[in-house]
């Protein structure tokens, strides 16, 4: 029995012995054991290696061929191994995380879901602390806009990644413009139209002037059912709501299921008198985005009305842009804004990774602001200049694809309101802000309107999950069976009543706690 005690107490003390071992030994190879300069460059004086994972869209260049990430190499000291995952990355990032095989960090492709439950077992790490004391450009950026600070904080408080930012209001603050046919308008003696009544009179006058004055097959209103791009939204906010693919809207606060207020009602019976009087194309509900375009496109044109976020022709004279027509009771429609206009966990960095100081001194540089600009819009020399406080793009720069050069979106970039007023765009995006972001800057929803894009805890992300879809796709199917055979005042109440009974205040309360964290934020 003693040698049994005695055995035992032996490897009891091996164990321990074995055990603070490891931990020393893990310790040592979590820790920095290069010296890290902490301004200029290079970061490091010794050269390391960083693996990073990262999503690349079949349209960009290798990330190892970039210009931009090959001139980042020789002026940092930091050789990166860039691990490219081609379109669709999704099944390989969950093959990542399942099997814990981390590089030492990654761009893009992550979920929230995934990113708290690797933090909360410890394999990425929070980079607060490491924001506060080695990276002066993210900590300026972040402190200086709640908004952002608010969008990449998750559930706990802590930043575990670097967003993209693109505050664009000429871009992001406003979602697709309506466009109408001047050419009609004129052939035909009509203005553009203000108001719901006037706009219904010109799209009437199109129709019955196919085959006459305009080509056979003219299309009053050019449209696409349920889609974020070129879809219906945006005729409800003529009757004072903003309707949206997710159907949520913020009023004082509190959240708003759009497609149960009266205003969504008066919308959809206002959509079932254009498409029962053919003022809509009657492959309104099937055409996909190929067929959209080719509609939009077309040369002569046969669209009298369609939505997109730019002019289509080089002829700008064809199409002129009109404000959301207004109904009787609304005196002012807003247009809906983007929330896509910060994308978080850009970048995460995970614990194996053995120089997290130098990893985060790296990544600061992509906020700095020249970096950031050429990030998005291509390299120096190659798309885009620098002239004085200005960034001018090169005229022969525009057909080269700035994909080619840097990571645009797919990586953490900071390109704030500041640095949006010192770019000189050209082409459409300087007519989309000098013409019609005047039109419409004034004319677009708050912010705050707009439900943001919280973090859901994992239990909430399930129900919502659950909810949402049911509600959705029954939504979905109710408003275009609403367009198509109307008799809306007699079975809306139904339609309300089913989308409670598939639980409405359910999923409302989690919208409106998961809004209210973000606000805490």
């Amino acid at each position: 029995m003693k040698k049994r005690a005695l055995i035992s107490a032996a490897l009891a003390l091996i164990i321990a012995l074995a055990g603070c071992s490891s931990n020393q030994s893990n310790s040592e190879n979590t820790a920095s054991s290069v010296e890290v300069n902490k301004t200029g460059l290079p970061i490091v004086k010794n050269q390391i290696t960083l693996d990073a994972l990262v999503c690349r869209p079949a349209h960009f260049g290798k990330w190892s061929e970039m210009k931009f990430y090959k001139d980042l190499e020789e002026k940092t000291g930091i050789k990166i191994n860039w691990q490219e995952v081609l379109e669709p990355y999704q099944e390989r990032i969950n093959l990542v995380f399942a099997s814990q095989d981390y590089p030492d960090f990654m761009f893009r492709g992550a979920t929230d879901t995934q990113i708290l439950t690797a933090a909360q077992t410890g394999n990425i790490l929070a980079l607060n602390d490491l924001i506060n004391e080695w990276a002066p450009n993210w900590k300026k950026v972040i402190e200086n806009d709640s908004y952002i600070k608010k969008t990449i904080s998750m559930e706990d408080g802590k930043i575990y990644g670097l967003p993209f930012i693109r505050m664009d209001e000429a871009d992001y603050g406003m979602r697709d413009i309506m466009f109408i046919n001047k050419d009609w308008l004129d052939l035909l003696s009509l203005s553009v139209p203000e108001t719901t009544e006037d706009f219904y009179a010109v799209l009437k006058a199109f129709k019955d002037a196919k085959g006459k004055e305009l080509p056979e097959d003219a299309i009053p209103w050019v449209m696409r059912y349920n889609q974020n791009v070129g879809g219906h939204f945006d005729i409800f906010s003529s009757f004072g709501i903003i309707d949206n693919p997710n159907h949520l809207v913020v009023k004082d606060g509190k959240v708003v299921f759009t497609v149960i207020t009266d205003e969504a009602k008066e919308a959809i019976k206002y959509l079932h008198r254009l498409y029962k009087d053919e003022l809509i194309q009657q492959e309104f509900f099937t055409d996909d985005w190929s067929a959209f375009l080719a509609k939009i496109n077309s040369k002569p044109s046969i669209a009298g009305v369609f939505s997109a976020y730019n002019h289509p022709f080089e002829d700008e004279s064809v199409y002129v842009p009109m404000l959301v027509p207004r109904s009787q009771n609304v005196e002012k429609p807003l247009m809906r804004k983007q929330t896509t206009m910060i994308i978080r966990n850009n970048a995460v960095v995970f614990s194996k990774n053995k120089h997290p100081e130098a990893t985060m001194r790296w990544l600061d540089l992509l906020a700095q602001e020249e970096n950031s600009v050429q990030l998005l819009y291509g390299t120096f020399g190659d798309t885009i200049e620098k002239k004085d406080d200005k960034y001018v793009f090169i005229q022969d720069g525009e057909a080269k694809n700035a994909s080619n050069y840097s990571s645009g979106n797919f990586g953490p970039a900071a390109v704030t309101e500041d640095i949006i007023n010192k770019i000189e765009f050209t082409g459409p995006e300087a007519i989309r802000r000098k013409y019609y972001f005047d039109i419409y800057k004034d004319y677009t929803v708050p912010l705050e309107a707009m439900y943001p894009n919280v973090v859901y805890t994992q239990q909430q992300a399930d129900l919502r999950s659950q909810y949402a879809n049911d509600i959705n796709n029954y939504v979905q199917e109710a408003i275009a069976d609403f367009i198509v055979n109307g008799n809306i005042d007699a079975r809306w109440d139904d339609y309300v009543l089913r989308i409670k009974n598939l639980g409405l205040d359910k999923l409302m309360e989690i919208y409106q706690n998961a809004l209210d964290r973000f606000n805490a934020n």
